[in-house]
């Protein structure tokens, strides 16, 4: 299974590399971050989760 994960993690490489730069463009401090909030329910959605 371990082995299923990082491949399907290898194909999405450069999404993910894309997610985390966008995620780090939003100034967000403490434990209030709305911003980033959206964004995650945004890829989730995307995902079908």
């Amino acid at each position: 299974m371990a082995h299923e994960i990082f491949t399907e993690a290898l194909g999405m490489m450069e999404e993910l590399v894309r997610w985390r730069r966008d995620l780090h463009q939003m100034p967000e401090l403490g434990l209030k971050l709305p911003q980033t909030t959206a964004y995650i329910q945004d890829r989730l959605k995307e995902m079908g989760i």
